[in-house]
């Protein structure tokens, strides 16, 4: 049973944590829920206009199939304030809730929130 409505931590729904390497980069942290609902949110710490602008230009849609959601994030480069060539890798999670099991799963567990980048998961990136 999907819970669709939109509401984090309460509904289905698939966040994406990223940081920029170097310095004290800001967490960012994108939300996705079945009915295509997107949130770009300051759970994490970025500051209000960096996060508001990150879901501004971030695109997103879902479908919803019989047994399951699918979510799709496409997220601009240059909306995470850095206009630098993207860097060899990032810190990276994907959290996501199964709201009517209260099911939380992450790809790399960091045994608090999934944009607890310090030990969560690193994207290595390759330039085409």
């Amino acid at each position: 049973l999907l819970r669709r409505d939109g509401k984090w931590g309460r509904d289905d729904g698939a966040e994406i944590c990223l940081q920029l390497p170097g310095g004290k980069q800001p967490r960012f942290v994108i939300q996705g829920f079945p009915s295509g609902k997107l949130e770009s949110v300051t759970d994490a710490g970025a500051p209000a206009p960096q996060t508001a602008a990150l879901g501004k230009a971030t695109l997103y849609a879902a479908s919803i199939q019989a047994d399951r959601w699918t979510g799709e994030w496409a997220i601009p480069w240059l909306a995470l304030g850095n206009t630098a060539p993207p860097p060899e890798q990032i810190r990276f999670n994907v959290g996501l809730l199964k709201g009517a099991e209260r099911q939380w799963v992450a790809w790399v567990s960091t045994g608090a929130a999934p944009w607890n980048l310090d030990r969560a998961g690193i994207l290595k990136l390759k330039a085409k």
